[in-house]
């Protein structure tokens, strides 16, 4: 009955820890992100915050400099701007996921005040790809990046799978876009 009441007790304190998580207390680094991950239907949406040590400007200028992401983001093998409107790009990628390469053309808003970007996918092997990246200065060498992401595919792949491959990936591209930062300051 101790032990029940124990796991109860450190799951309440575990839910309430996440939802009012003083990220000042965690250390600066892509590998203590923040990271919640649920889905609705076959809808994976993750969403994750972190500090990474870099300027939030050479932060911002990585991730929205689409023309130079095949050269840092992991497994994109290819991206190209195909037009501009406004504030709105036309973005083609080539992606390698785990079993193929998959083309991906999206709809890309960029609001450089508020260094934030969303994405909405127009053509691609997902029936949902959407989100957004967030970048607000923290320190005068760091920032914190909040990626949000909803993505349901449009092939037959379990659950555990997709939020696998989702999770796992989160980490190497944090540090990657860290890493192209770092280069950029």
């Amino acid at each position: 009955m101790k032990s029940i009441s124990f796991r109860i007790f450190f799951t309440i304190l575990g839910i309430f820890l996440f939802a009012t998580l003083d990220r000042e207390l965690v250390a600066c680094s892509p590998l203590n992100a923040y990271v919640r991950q649920t889905t609705e239907g076959k809808m994976n949406i993750l969403t994750a915050v972190a500090c990474l040590d870099a300027k939030d400007s050479a932060v911002w200028s990585a991730l929205a400099d689409y023309e130079n992401h095949a050269t840092f983001m992991p497994n994109t093998i290819q991206s190209k701007i195909l037009g501009k409107n406004g504030n709105t790009l036309s973005v083609y990628k080539q992606i390698k996921m785990t079993w193929k390469y998959i083309d991906l053309y999206t709809n890309v808003q960029i609001y450089p005040e508020q260094k934030r970007l969303t994405w909405i996918q127009t053509k691609g092997l997902f029936k949902t790809n959407e989100g957004y990246w967030q970048v607000r200065k923290k320190g005068s060498q760091q920032c914190e990046v909040t990626y949000h992401i909803r993505m349901e595919p449009d092939f037959i792949i379990p659950d555990w799978i997709m939020k696998k491959i989702s999770k796992e990936s989160l980490f190497e591209l944090l540090v990657s876009i860290e890493k192209e930062a770092r280069k950029r300051s």
